[in-house]
């Protein structure tokens, strides 16, 4: 796996990438100050997870450069861990957190909110202890399988089609699956990182970019 630097590039390999950019093409025994900040790194993978390592994080390699360990083994590596910007680590019990009945009554107040009015809303919830214990036993017993989604014709902001999972049991596990997971991923992503998170989206994402193009010459 090939991670890239979460900042500007200069692919041309000239000396005026700075320290706020990466010469994609320079190999890795390349120390000269030109170099700004060497962005490519592989990962090992292990049964307790992905990390990076010195062995891989040593090679620093890129398509056409064969260097091996050596003085660059060091600077890569050290530069790995800036680059990431981020601790790796194994997140275990997880599937013991998704099917957790708790989790699964906080998934399936989310998914009814705002649709209390619905009947098929009304209708779980007169059965509401033993729906989601039902839910519970398909994850449990891995026997949970995704039901066949309803086109429906929408007209704004235009008309399009979309496709709908039922409000049980499709809907309350997305959101009990999410629960666990979405944390864990928001906090391993950048600032800038705008699609499908709480709080951002595309407008967003335009006044950032906004920002940048008042701010730098060159954008990439």
């Amino acid at each position: 796996m090939l991670f890239r630097p979460l900042f500007g590039s200069n692919w041309d390999n000239s000396a005026k990438c700075g320290s706020r950019r990466s010469n994609w093409n320079n190999p890795a025994l390349n120390l000269n100050a030109n170099i700004g900040r060497q962005g490519v790194t592989e990962t090992g993978a292990t049964s307790q997870g992905v990390y990076p390592t010195a062995e891989y994080i040593g090679l620093a390699r890129w398509p056409n450069t064969q260097q091996g360990p050596g003085l660059g083994s060091r600077f890569a590596e050290l530069q790995a861990g800036q680059l990431l910007g981020i601790t790796m680590k194994r997140h275990g019990d997880l599937w013991e957190k998704v099917t957790a009945i708790e989790n699964i009554e906080l998934a399936y107040k989310k998914a009814r909110k705002g649709k209390g009015w619905q009947h098929k809303v009304q209708n779980f919830e007169k059965h509401h202890d033993h729906n989601l214990k039902s839910i519970q036993k398909l994850l449990v017993d891995k026997t949970f399988t995704t039901s066949e989604y309803v086109k429906k014709e929408i007209f704004e902001p235009k008309q399009r089609t979309i496709y709908v999972l039922p409000f049980a049991p499709d809907r309350i596990v997305q959101h009990a699956v999410m629960n666990v997971l979405e944390p864990i991923w928001d906090a391993m992503m950048i600032g800038d990182s705008h699609a499908c998170r709480r709080g951002k989206g595309q407008h967003s994402a335009s006044r950032r970019a906004m920002q940048f193009t008042r701010k730098y010459k060159y954008c990439t």
